[in-house]
């Protein structure tokens, strides 16, 4: 009898044991999900923060196409008096007509002037 009491306590130790360690194995699983899932979190917040633009950005970004579609607009009206200019060397001699143009055309070259001025201060660029 001696041994069968022996092996019955040895199998009530291990199934202690082994009761132990299912219980350890089942805590350091459950804090392993939780840290997984925090760092499943964490991990798509920075991917979509990358991923897509800021309001920000794209403020600044259409500001900056605002600021190239005016000084395409201005070099355009520069080029348009200039062969005016070129046309007519003394504008005073040159009819009516093409002196308004004329001023026409300086006018809206100084509106779209200041516009740009105004995005270069919003943007901070200095020139």
């Amino acid at each position: 009898m001696p041994t069968n009491k022996k092996k019955t306590m040895r199998v009530r130790a291990t199934e202690a044991s082994s009761a132990v360690f299912d219980h350890i194995k089942a805590k350091v699983e459950f804090y392993a999900m939780i840290v997984t899932f925090i760092g499943t979190l964490f991990g798509g917040y920075f991917w979509f923060d990358t991923t897509y633009a800021k309001a920000s950005d794209l403020k600044n970004t259409d500001s900056r196409l605002e600021q190239k579609i005016l000084e395409d607009r201005y070099e355009s009206l520069d080029k348009h008096i200039w062969s005016i200019q070129d046309q007519y060397r003394n504008i005073t001699k040159a009819p009516a007509e093409i002196r308004q143009e004329l001023r026409d055309l300086q006018s809206k070259r100084d509106r779209v002037k200041n516009r740009l001025e105004e995005i270069d201060r919003q943007i901070g660029v200095s020139k």
